[in-house]
């Protein structure tokens, strides 16, 4: 994520792993990083939309701050 200045959805919080600052569901607390690349997350996220198997997360449980998945820009 760009460190930049923007307000929150409600129900989110700013985490920073990393050096990076991420906004997550205030539901997740004392997050640790296990791996790093933003590279690595993107691909992840695109081959996740093609993968259909009971063992791998659904599309459907990843979340993100923004308003709409068309405004998803921080990956």
């Amino acid at each position: 994520m760009e460190n930049e200045l923007r307000e929150i959805k409600p129900g989110y919080h700013t985490v920073e792993l990393n050096r990076t600052v991420w906004a997550v569901p205030v539901y997740y607390q004392n997050l640790t990083p296990i791996g790093t690349g933003a590279y690595g997350t993107v691909w992840e996220l695109r081959l996740l939309r093609n993968m259909d198997h009971e063992n791998v997360i659904d599309m459907l449980d990843v979340f993100t701050p923004d308003a709409s998945w068309d405004q998803l820009t921080d990956v």
